[in-house]
């Protein structure tokens, strides 16, 4: 256990959760923020559908009321009552799941981006963390002998050869 809490790529796990854990609260706040007024909008127009339709309603009944003793009239205004409430229901329909599709695609897409952006980061620390040690291993020894400036290299190979599998894997 104690091994695993002294490895550096624990810790490497640990900041890369911390970094995306941190990033991604401001954009889901966003996200959510975003998709209620978006959700409010969508609302907004269920209800102009439903008060087209009432309206819609109140004609049929009104002129049922008015116009009895005109059958064939009566049933054409309420084939185009029933076809306008029908297609504007259906217009509604798929606006809603449209814009749903829309948001699901677009929140995908940034998920997708801020996971590649903390790959791309984690890649680059731990670059940057292999070069700074050994940097600072060649400097510690640059006053050697020469044999032992072999044996340094040998170990920054050594080194290297050991991260070469996580650098790979941030890819």
């Amino acid at each position: 256990m104690i091994h695993i809490l002294q490895s550096p790529e624990f810790w490497t796990a640990m900041a890369f959760i911390f970094v995306v854990g941190m990033a991604s609260r401001p954009v889901l706040r966003g996200l959510n923020h975003w998709a209620e007024r978006q959700a409010q909008k969508i609302r907004s127009h269920q209800e102009e559908a439903e008060a087209v339709l009432k309206k819609a309603k109140d004609l049929k009944q009104t002129y049922e009321k008015n116009y009895r003793h005109r059958f064939v009239e009566r049933q054409r205004i309420m084939r185009a009552a029933d076809d306008e409430i029908a297609a504007l229901t259906a217009q509604t329909e798929q606006r809603m799941r449209d814009r749903q599709i829309r948001k699901k695609q677009e929140v995908e897409l940034r998920l997708k981006m801020m996971a590649e952006n903390g790959r791309q980061d984690i890649k680059r620390q731990m670059l940057n963390r292999v070069i700074r040690q050994t940097a600072n291993l060649l400097e510690e020894r640059r006053d050697h002998s020469t044999e032992q400036s072999s044996d340094l290299l040998k170990q920054a190979f050594v080194a290297l050869d050991r991260y070469a599998g996580v650098l790979d894997q941030s890819k």
